[in-house]
Order: structure tokens, then sequence, then C-alpha cells
């Protein structure tokens, strides 16, 4: 599919402090539409108020419509990778798809492996070794609590991430072994390790077992090298900001706060989305069938894009049918539909001019006086 948002590697420091300061905006956006939705179940209880309705649904709407169009909200959908399912698809996904999709599991994910690596201090590092079950909720959260950060280039995180995911098995073996016999010279005695000629059946001499452990780091190491060459191909690596740089933390963390955001709206306020929702289609149906009227077009065909785009009005039109989405479809397409399907329902009459009955009448006469 095609879409129209900025790689992440592509970011450059203004970008990334734009996208903290909008996402923190998105936020304050959909905690007002929660509590519109709120009057939305207020307004349920009572009598009907279709302008009230209205003014609800344009408010939520407008509130909507500014999250989609900031980059906060496109700095989220790349962080976690939201797209449509249909191939075919042009443009972002809209919020009321995202809110209907996202859940709590689905994690953001730069195109590069992000992470921070620190050596404690004595202290700290003690209570870990505890190995007690409170020590799995320890957090280091004073400065006291760090001696070092380590720097390793987010690339070799890369190839390592790729050969541990299987996706070459070979490399994936070699690695494995590679790293046993290491682990097994670190931990274990002189021969804490052995190995087995299969042809002979026979265990290999020390001299042997040396040149076949070097072999099995020179494989390792080829299949690291080569791999690193295709990653350093694809650029997915920032070259405006130092990818370990703190700004990208501090915008994940924007992103996660955002989704969690959204899951509330979902799980708080599920039947109010979903009257939104209606009231939003009802609402573009009837103006559509106006904007018909008003333009004296055919009654029963659905005016094309270009026929709208000429008239007073059409162009937003066409943008509040494009927002409209129902599982993975979208667009003029749903609203066409509807459309001919409610205009049968409910058929457009023209508004006739009272008849006036001309029924003859007796003429009024004067009686004159001869003088």
């Amino acid at each position: 599919m095609k879409n129209n948002l900025k790689p992440l590697q592509e970011y450059t420091q203004k970008d990334i402090d734009l996208s903290i300061e909008d996402l923190k905006d998105c936020i304050e956006r959909v905690d007002a539409i929660g509590q519109l939705l709120s009057s939305f179940k207020i307004e349920r209880k009572k009598a009907k108020d279709e302008e009230m309705n209205q003014l609800l649904v344009k408010n939520v709407s407008t509130y909507i419509n500014e999250i989609q169009n900031s980059q906060g909200y496109k700095s989220f959908l790349s962080i976690f990778r939201l797209t449509f399912a249909e191939e075919s698809a042009v443009g972002n996904p809209d919020l009321k798809g995202v809110i209907d999709f996202i859940q709590i599991h689905h994690h953001p994910d730069l195109p590069w492996p992000c992470i921070k690596r620190f050596v404690y201090s004595d202290e700290l590092e003690s209570k870990y070794l505890a190995l007690t079950e409170e020590s799995r909720f320890i957090k280091a959260d004073k400065e006291t609590d760090f001696q070092y950060e380590i720097l390793i280039e987010p690339i070799q995180d890369a190839v390592r991430n790729e050969i541990s995911s299987g996706k070459y098995p070979r490399a994936t073996e070699i690695f494995d072994l590679w790293l046993a016999i290491k682990l097994s010279e670190l931990f274990g005695e002189e021969n804490s390790y052995k190995i087995k000629n299969l042809i002979s059946n026979e265990i290999v001499s020390e001299k042997n077992k040396k040149s076949i452990r070097n072999k099995i780091e020179f494989d390792f190491k080829t299949y690291f090298k080569k791999i690193l060459v295709d990653k350093q191909k694809s650029k997915f690596i920032p070259d405006k900001v130092d990818p370990n740089d703190k700004k990208w933390f501090e915008l994940i963390d924007q992103a996660k706060l955002f989704r969690e955001q959204l899951i509330y709206l979902r799980e708080n306020f599920k039947a109010e989305l979903n009257i939104y929702n209606l009231k939003s289609n009802e609402y573009l149906l009837q103006d559509i069938k106006n904007f018909v009227m008003e333009n004296d077009l055919p009654p029963l065909l659905f005016p094309t894009v270009r026929r709208m785009q000429e008239l007073p009005g059409g162009a937003g039109l066409i943008k509040r049918c494009n927002d409209v989405r129902e599982g993975n479809e979208k667009g003029m397409t749903i609203v066409r539909e509807k459309y001919l399907n409610h205009i049968r329902k409910y058929p457009i009459q023209q508004i006739e001019k009272p008849k006036v009955k001309n029924e003859p009448k007796e003429p009024k006469t004067v009686d004159k006086k001869v003088k």
C-alpha cells in the first residue's frame, strides 16, 4: 500500500520535537472527544435533540480531523507500523479505524534497534543478584544507580537480531554454536567441551579442536559481515539524529501514552462511538441529499466526484465521504451505496406550491340611484 509518511530514519531533530509536542496535543484532543461522548451519553437519556446531536458530531469530527492531520499522529502510525490491510489502499489509516484496532500488546517498533545499556552501581547490582521475587521489580531511577552507559552501533544489534530471528537458518546455527563454545570456555574447565570426528567416531585432539573452533569463529564472522553489508545498503539507520538520542525514547513514550488513551476511549465509550458513527453517516447522507436538491441534480444518481468538485460545498462533502470506513472498506464506494439505499427509503420529493382553486365568483353589483 502507499502512504505519505516520512520514514523515521529521515527525521530531523525538529521533526522529533514537533512530533512529541503534537502527540501531547493529540492526547488532550482524545480526552476532549471523551468528554463530548459523555455529553452524548447524557443526551441519550433525554428527549431527542437533533440540533445538539449535530453539534456534538461536528465537534468530535473536528477533533478527529485535527489529530489525523497532525505530525504526531503520522509519527504514531510509523512507530507502531500501522497500515491498511488491503494492498491497494492509498493514504494513512484513519483514527476511527485505529481506535478499533489498537491493543495494549501492540508495541512501538523503530526501524533500528533503540536500546539503552548501562552498568549499574555495585549497590544496585547486588540487589538484582539476590534473584528474589522482589528483585524482579527493582527499577533504576536515581542518578547514583548508573555508573556507565555502553554505546553499541545499532546496526550491530540489527545484524544480531536478524541472525537470531532464523531468517538465515545456517547463520543462526553457527551463531548458537559459537556462543555455546564461548560460554563453555568462560565457565568451564580446560576440557569443558569436546569435539567428535563423525567419520572415525573419535574425539579430536586439543590441537585439532582449536583449529575447528577457529573455523567456527571464522564462519560466524563471515556470516555477520555479509549480513552487515546487506543491512548497510538498506539505509535504515538515521543519519540526521543519533539513533540512540534520548529524544527517540521521549517520542516512543508519548506514542505509548497516546495508544493507551485510544484504548481507554474505546473501552469506556463503545456505545457512544457507535452512535457517533451512525449519526455522522446519517448527517452526511442528509447533507448529500440537500446538495442534490439545491443543485437540481438527478435524485436517484449519486453525483460524481468531478461534478461535486464543480459545485459550492462539494469539496467538503468529498472529504467527509473519504473519511467514512466500514471494516477494511473506505470512501466513496461505501457512501454511494448508503446514499442509494437511503434515497430509495426516503425519496426526494419536490415541494409543491399550494394550489389555488379557481372557483367562479358572482360579480358584485352596485345599486345606483337614478336621480
